[in-house]
Parts: C-alpha cells; sequence; structure tokens
C-alpha cells in the first residue's frame, strides 16, 4: 500500500489494518526468510476473510493492477514470496501417500498430477525427489514378484516372452530381471518355449518321455504313429493327414531314432504295414487315458482324430485292388473290430472259420471250397505271415501207410477273436463270382 495513490479508507479499515501489522514486522539481516513470507501468509489470510463482501470499485481497479504488475509484467513473474507460497501448497497436497498412490501403484505421469493440481511439473518432480520416490526420466520399470518370477521360468519352465506378455511388458525387460537375480538363462529362442522343458511325471511311460521331453514335435509325432497303424500304407496315412509322405516318413524316421529301435514292418506288396514288438508296446502307452490327455493338451488344435472305419476300409481297398494286403495280427494288440476281406481269400477264410476250433490242411480245403491247389497254399502262406494261422507238420506215426507229411493249420487266438459276419464273406464271395463272368 506504500507503493500505491492514497486511499480514502475508514478507520479500522482491514487493508489498513493489514498494512500496519506488516509495518511492524521487525526484519533484520538474520531473520529467516521462511518466518517473513509465514506471517505475511497469515495477514492475508486474515484480509481475505475480513473482505469477504465486494470490495469498492476503486480499491478493486487498484489491487488488480498491482498483481498484474506482480505477477505479468515484472521481468521475474515468479518471485520469491510467489514461489514460498507455491512451495508451501504445494508440500500440503503433494504428500507420500499421495505420490505413491498416483505415481508409484496408479501409473499417473508426474506431468499429469502436475496438471491436475495446477502445479509446475519441475516442482512435482522436485517434491517426489524430496519424498525419496524415485523417478525416471522414461517409462518406469516393471515391478516384478522376484519369487513368482522365479517359479515361472525355472520350475515352469516358461519362456522370458512369454512372461512378458502376461505382465504386460518386453522380455527383454524379463531377462534383465532374471539377470539381475542371479538366474541361469535357458538358451534363446525354441529351446526356451515351454514344451521343450517340461518334464513328465514318472508315472507317464518311459517311451512316452523319451519322444516328448525336449522336443519340439514329440507329441505330434506319436499322435501321427498311431493314426498310421490303422492304415495298410504310409501312402494311405499320408492321403488321410493331407500331408507329403516323404514328410511322415521323416516324422517317423526321427520317432525311431529317437527310441532306438525299429517301430514298424514297412508294408510291401499283399503285406500290409505292421507295427514290431517295440512298436505294439508304444502303441498300448499311448492308448492309457493320462498320456491321452496329455497329449491332447499338447497338441490343442493341431489334435488330429482318428479316422472312421469307412475311410479305413476305402483305403484298404485302395492299397491293392483284389490283392489287398491282410491285416497283420498281433496278440499284444487290442482285438480288431473290422479289417478289409479282398474277395480272393473270402472262401478260404470262411473255410477256416467254420473250423475255427479244428486243425485243417490243403487237400481237406481243396475238397470243401473247389479253389485251386496252387492258390491255397499261397494263401495259406500270406495268413501264416500275417498272423492269422499256425502251421504244424504231421508227425510220422499219424501218416496213413507211411504217405506224404501234411501240414495241419488252425487259427490263432487273435484271429478267433474278430467278429466275421456271414453277409460280409457271402458279398465278398459274390463280387469274386462275378469278377470271373
Amino acid at each position: 500500500m506504500s507503493a500505491l495513490p492514497a486511499l480514502e479508507l475508514e478507520q479500522g479499515h482491514p487493508l489498513a489494518q493489514a498494512q500496519l501489522e506488516l509495518d511492524r514486522f521487525t526484519i533484520t539481516r538474520t531473520t529467516n526468510t521462511g518466518s517473513v513470507f509465514t506471517h505475511a501468509e497469515e495477514c492475508l489470510d486474515r484480509l481475505t476473510q475480513a473482505m469477504s463482501n465486494p470490495a469498492p470499485p476503486a480499491l478493486g481497479n487498484l489491487l488488480g493492477e498491482a498483481w498484474e504488475r506482480l505477477f505479468i509484467t515484472t521481468p521475474n513473474a515468479l518471485t520469491e514470496f510467489a514461489a514460498w507460497r507455491l512451495r508451501e501448497r504445494g508440500s500440503k497436497i503433494l504428500t507420500r501417500e499421495l505420490l505413491r498412490q498416483e505415481y508409484q501403484q496408479d501409473g499417473k505421469p508426474l506431468r499429469q498430477i502436475a496438471e491436475d493440481y495446477s502445479l509446475p511439473r519441475k516442482y512435482v518432480v522436485q517434491r517426489a525427489r524430496e519424498l525419496g520416490i524415485p523417478v525416471y526420466r522414461g517409462k518406469r520399470p516393471h515391478i516384478f514378484d522376484d519369487e513368482w518370477l522365479r517359479d515361472q521360468y525355472v520350475n515352469r519352465a516358461r519362456s522370458a516372452d512369454d512372461i512378458g506378455q502376461e505382465l504386460g511388458t518386453k522380455g527383454d525387460v524379463v531377462r534383465r530381471r532374471l539377470d539381475h537375480l542371479g538366474v541361469p538363462r535357458r538358451l534363446f529362442g525354441v529351446h526356451s518355449w515351454p514344451i521343450m522343458n517340461r518334464k513328465l511325471d514318472s508315472s507317464v511311460p518311459v517311451d512316452i518321455r523319451k519322444v516328448t521331453e525336449g522336443n519340439l514335435h514329440g507329441w505330434l509325432r506319436l499322435r501321427r504313429f498311431q493314426i498310421l497303424m490303422v492304415f495298410p500304407t504310409l501312402t494311405t496315412a499320408a492321403t488321410y493327414l493331407k500331408v507329403r509322405p516323404s514328410a511322415l516318413t521323416g516324422q517317423f524316421n526321427r520317432l525311431e531314432v529317437d527310441l532306438g529301435a525299429e517301430l514298424f514292418h514297412r508294408s510291401v506288396r499283399h503285406a500290409a504295414q505292421h507295427p514290431t514288438r517295440r512298436g505294439a508296446s508304444l502303441l498300448r502307452d499311448m492308448n492309457d487315458l493320462q498320456v491321452q490327455d496329455l497329449m491332447r493338451e499338447a497338441l490343442g488344435p493341431k489334435f488330429e482324430p482318428m479316422p472312421s472305419r469307412a475311410e479305413i476300409e476305402s483305403a484298404e481297398a485302395a492299397a491293392d485292388g483284389m490283392d489287398a494286403q491282410l491285416t497283420y495280427l498281433d496278440s499284444d494288440l487290442p482285438a480288431l473290430t473290422h479289417f478289409h476281406i479282398p474277395p480272393t481269400i473270402a472262401p478260404l477264410l470262411k473255410h477256416l472259420l467254420e473250423c475255427a476250433g479244428q486243425e485243417t490242411y490243403a487237400v481237406h480245403i481243396q475238397n470243401r471250397t473247389g479253389m485251386s491247389r496252387a492258390t491255397i497254399q499261397n494263401q495259406l502262406e500270406r495268413f501264416a505271415e500275417a498272423g492269422w494261422l499256425t502251421a504244424r507238420n504231421e508227425p510220422r506215426e499219424e501218416r496213413p501207410h507211411g504217405g506224404r507229411c501234411r501240414i495241419y493249420y488252425s487259427l490263432t487266438a487273435p484271429a478267433r477273436q474278430i467278429p466275421i459276419l456271414e453277409e460280409r464273406l457271402h458279398v465278398e464271395q459274390h463280387r469274386l463270382a462275378v469278377r470271373s463272368r
């Protein structure tokens, strides 16, 4: 007021009282600036409260001009007193709890906090540092739960990229944190994928674990081997799977290398492919419910269904036409529910089934079926090689009048378990008769 033109104020006016109180305040070289500003702030607060009613127009205009000179037209708009008032106001607003909640937990930028509370960003940064809250120039680092991170990477064998995707950060950020924790890094790339590092329980068969642990496509090879063994040839299986036969050959070769054993006999003319003892054991392991669940989980949408009976019969009919190969029988494998019956062997098979509990021989078959001796002999050898018949040489003491040695044949146990309908055999015999015309 001392620097302003004279004002006509009534005695005891709040403005005059505030000026008088300020004039009485003694300031020396040793006076603390903060105490002066605090005293002035108290006087201004009392003045503001006392002049809550509208001031005279002349006084209002005069005060407006004074504030304009103080904050706009002066070279240093933010005077020392104004800066002090700003710090006092900011210290009351920006508490440690507020910054921890909004900046650290909610992730709000300091720039945004400064705009929300009408404070300079520089002061907000300074206030955060005063309270011991770390301030980051760029994107703030991700806060990790170190125990959880270690469990996910080491015990659950998840990749850094997979963990980062779940946490909303980059894989490199996860890898740097693992390095900070001293966790040994796995090989980069496909070797860090969960399926490559998953360990199966000891209750899972050994051969299944050998093929799948540390192996990217082990489950896929197992499933395709399971499908392969219901088809007569690799080509028909490849047609069903819609892949190249060479691709299947490579997969099954790798499967045999992983297990160190041959898993199936390749198909040749008049002989379908069929599993070896080791292959049959692997198939039994794959039929286990636990293994099937693990396979479905690992393959997901790539889990290929087993073919239907119609698809298998179509493949068998197309594999070798009239001379279609016999399905190989093995007592260690589950009993077959269906198979292809080439028309040429239908009469012989019908006779064998009629004598299922007895032994028969070539002359007896010829008399009953009317087939030629050479055809009978060839077909009996095919049945025996495919595991349908057992052969026994007639002992010398059983030969009448010392005649030639007969070979007795009888159906094996797996062959006797196959449900073969009489109508099916009749249809095949009819087809053969039609073709012979």
